[in-house]
């Protein structure tokens, strides 16, 4: 089963579209990794401030392994549009429904 990665981001005051960016140009580095399998950018309803990253792995080793091939630099963008360090929380998948 995937492994979901949730991260909650608060946008410092007038960085919003810099972090949206930001988390753009993270999920296109990604792509290259092996064992990356896709992500998702949300922001809240009536573009406020908060939003959430969400990044599936095929194992916990892989997502080191991004990190490590991406590197530091790719989240300074990030780090500069926020306001408090972002909450991650790291889920395994243990079903799944689709619609009929």
């Amino acid at each position: 089963m995937t492994l979901s990665v949730h991260y909650t981001l608060e946008a410092r005051s007038g960085q919003e579209e810099a972090l949206e960016a930001a988390l753009e140009d993270l999920t296109a580095s990604l792509q290259r990794v092996a064992g990356f399998q896709g992500a998702e950018v949300f922001r809240e309803e009536g573009f406020g401030m908060a939003f959430v990253f969400i990044e599936r792995w095929t194992t916990h080793a892989a997502r080191k392994a991004g990190g490590e091939l991406i590197g530091k630099h790719a989240f300074a963008s990030i780090s500069a549009a926020v306001s408090t360090k972002p909450q991650c929380l790291i889920l395994r998948s243990l079903c799944r429904s689709e619609p009929a």
